[in-house]
């Protein structure tokens, strides 16, 4: 996403720097065309350079942002008791996270069988994954978008701090998309939204939407399934249909906090099954033989066709077991 961003900001001023210089068009028709129409083209400037310096592009990569600008509002000096202080605490939400995971995942799915398929568990465990759901959320955003992008913005003082807004407050998935993440919604708007809207113009206003939340739960699902090491598009299902669906539905612009509340209740039911499935699914491949051999493997749920009689037992070595009967 920042390689993107850096190629799309920059490619205009290197191509115009190439005309210039190549003599295909002189200085005095760019400073008019600066002056018509200077963000469009040139950015409200002549290029001297076909490329930032390396330096400008090394602070980018660092900086707590996607949109790449060749200077940023900066602070005065780094306050370093800051930075100490929320890399503290991004790693006590890590440890807080892992012991969700721990407490809550692992007693109830590492022996998964064919058992956890009926109704009746299933819906019990969504339940059970409900909250220790919602606090991964809470430990994700507290974690990573305050403490970690606060601590590098601090380090590098980057004085532009709106990581995020009062999404807590939203009553419809719109507004929750564009508040939850602001570093992530600045890129999309500016580089998939407009280009989109650009395109195809106000008439298919909502297929511009929909490819910008297509191409983020496409995003997210392709780092969650480099992460588990599987397919298993719950996530992608969730925000690129049900989601979309919802915005449809809902009211766009509504005080009715009935709405935040239906909001709230729909991110506790829909992460507690998220949490429940991909467990479900993780501790299957661990526990469970493949059903299909090859690449295939890896988009085939195994926890679909797992078998009590399939489950992998625990083999105890036979010198265990005598060293216990001569106890």
């Amino acid at each position: 996403m920042k390689s993107h961003a850096f190629v799309r900001e920059n490619a205009p001023n290197a191509i115009l720097y190439g005309k210039i210089y190549s003599q295909q068009i002189k200085v005095e028709d760019v400073e008019d065309k600066v002056n018509d129409s200077p963000k469009e083209e040139t950015n409200g400037i002549i290029p001297h350079t076909p490329c930032p310096e390396f330096s400008k592009f090394l602070y980018f990569l660092f900086a707590p942002t996607l949109i790449y600008r060749d200077s940023y509002p900066r602070t005065s000096s780094v306050r370093w008791n800051f930075v100490i202080s929320h890399l503290i605490q991004f790693a006590a939400t890590t440890l807080f996270a892992y012991y969700l995971f721990y407490r809550f995942c692992l007693p109830v799915f590492r022996h998964f069988n064919s058992e956890h398929v009926t109704v009746k568990i299933f819906v019990l465990s969504i339940l059970n994954c409900t909250l220790p759901g919602a606090l991964l959320l809470f430990c994700a955003f507290y974690g990573f978008l305050h403490c970690w992008l606060n601590a590098f913005a601090e380090m590098l003082r980057f004085a532009d701090r709106q990581f995020y807004s009062d999404w807590w407050t939203a009553t419809s998935w719109s507004s929750y998309y564009r508040t939850w993440n602001i570093v992530v919604h600045d890129w999309l708007y500016t580089y998939v939204y407009r280009d989109c809207h650009k395109l195809l113009g106000v008439k298919y206003r909502l297929v511009s939407m929909y490819a910008v939340i297509f191409l983020s739960a496409c995003v997210h699902e392709y780092i969650i399934s480099l992460t588990f090491g599987y397919f298993y598009p719950i996530l992608f299902v969730q925000f690129a249909v049900l989601g979309f669906i919802s915005m449809l539905i809902l009211p766009q612009r509504t005080q009715n906090y009935a709405f935040n509340v239906f909001i709230w209740a729909s991110l506790f039911v829909g992460l507690g099954m998220q949490m429940c499935l991909y467990s479900i699914e993780w501790y299957a491949r661990q526990n469970c033989p493949r059903y299909v051999n090859g690449p295939l493997d890896y988009f085939v749920p195994r926890s679909l066709f797992c078998r009590d009689s399939d489950v992998i037992k625990l083999s105890i070595p036979n010198n265990i077991l005598h060293n216990h009967h001569d106890l």
